[in-house]
């Protein structure tokens, strides 16, 4: 019955197209040109049943993509047409959203990426079998939350949630001001722990040191109030490899795909326990998963979803979101943010840190990442490098970067996956 109101409907509509189409081409002739009337008319008609072709394919191919959307949601016929005529479904548009965290989260498709507009027409590449969280952001810059439906009511995954991080191109923000394009890098951050105050001195700002264009060269650099250096290589790369940290699964990979799709996913909370197939929850209100070693926390992270890409969090996705954060925001020193009065660990998303929809990037625990460090302490290794702040000193904040063995887990020390197209 959709199907048959949606055309219907627009079948009216070119009806009458057509017929103001023929009243002007008969004014505009005399009667000795009853000849090219004729002409005029059957091209009309020509071009009416092409149209007429070309407005049932479009109404079949929204049908056939969206029909759960359509039967579960009862969005309306206007709706479904203007996703058919606009290749593209809004966040806005009704039944897009959830009205609430009790209703039933519906996928944008089962089978492959969508693209999804904001309210300013920004586009975010939603992954299978995801949608939209009820209490998602209209936009880019307020933050989109995509949730996992699953693959069935008994996934244990169902309900874990992500936000979209975007690259490369400049963003409408709702309030029609532009947010310009992030370069997807390593970035090193004014911010540094000044003891003789107890505060975390400098502006914030970040300095790009390494462009995700030249992933390939091996690049380290000195953060800000260290002695050692840090870098990023890939899993295949003999040198990284020589300290003994998990690398980034497939680190070319990663940066192709965010580039590309002009955007990534980092989960919108820290990894939480629990989950029956040893994979990590990214929920609200979940017990944070501590104790737990970098090469673990790599694994856990690591083929979450099928068909998916996940891994452990790298220094590009963790610097870029911060980024983005202080871009979208304005507030460039949320990189230097601290525990605040988070003086106890908390369960994830309960610390009162979100920003652009992620929480606690600056609070509750350390977060391994994949990224590597020349960090030595009392003669032995550290290599692995951990980011954010921590419930019970106020040294640590949002970009700082430490370093543990690859043997280290502490109940204060946690992770992040990360989700890529």
């Amino acid at each position: 019955m959709i199907k048959n109101e949606i055309g219907i409907t627009l079948v009216s509509l070119a009806i009458a197209i057509v017929v103001m189409t023929l009243m002007a081409g008969l004014i505009a002739y005399s009667v000795s040109d009853i000849g090219k009337v004729g002409e005029a008319t059957n091209t009309v008609q020509d071009t009416y049943q092409s149209d007429k072709r070309k407005a049932e394919s479009e109404v079949n191919k929204v049908n056939d993509e969206w029909g759960d959307v359509i039967n579960k949601k009862g969005i309306d016929n206007e709706t479904v047409v203007s996703m058919a005529l606009n290749s593209g479904i809004k966040i806005t548009d009704p039944g897009v959203k959830p009205a609430s965290a009790n209703a039933t989260v519906v996928p944008l498709s089962t089978t492959e990426t969508t693209d999804l507009k904001d309210n300013k027409d920004n586009i975010v590449k939603v992954p299978k079998n995801f949608g939209i969280a009820y209490d998602s952001g209209d936009n880019v810059a307020e933050g989109i939350v995509i949730e996992y439906t699953g693959t069935s009511d008994s996934d244990p995954l169902k309900g874990n949630q992500y936000v979209w991080v975007p690259v490369g191109q400049a963003i409408t923000k709702t309030d029609g001001t532009t947010m310009p394009a992030i370069t997807l890098g390593r970035y090193d951050f004014d911010a540094q722990w000044n003891s003789s105050t107890s505060t975390i001195d400098g502006t914030g700002a970040a300095t790009i040191k390494q462009d995700s264009a030249n992933w390939s060269t091996p690049t380290s650099f000195a953060p800000t109030g260290r002695t050692w250096n840090v870098y990023e290589y890939s899993a295949d790369n003999s040198e990284g490899n020589a300290y003994g940290n998990t690398k980034a699964n497939d680190l070319e990979g990663f940066i192709t795909s965010a580039n590309s799709n002009h955007g990534y996913y980092i989960a919108r909370y820290e990894a939480g326990s629990g989950a029956s197939n040893s994979k990590p929850y990214t929920q609200k209100d979940k017990t944070a998963w501590v104790s737990i070693t970098q090469p673990n926390a790599s694994t856990a992270c690591q083929s979450m979803y099928s068909g998916l890409n996940t891994d452990l969090i790298n220094s590009y996705a963790w610097d870029t979101a911060i980024v983005y954060i202080q871009t979208a925001t304005g507030n460039t020193a949320y990189s230097k943010q601290n525990r605040g009065s988070n003086t106890s660990i908390v369960s994830t998303g309960m610390t009162g840190d979100e920003q652009c929809k992620i929480n606690d990037m600056a609070k509750n625990i350390y977060e391994w990442t994949t990224e590597s460090s020349t960090s030595t302490a009392s003669g032995v290794s550290r290599p692995c490098v951990d980011r954010g702040g921590v419930y019970y000193n106020d040294v640590y904040f949002t970009a700082l970067r430490h370093g543990y063995s690859t043997t280290n887990s502490y109940p204060y020390l946690g992770f992040r996956p990360l989700l890529y197209l």
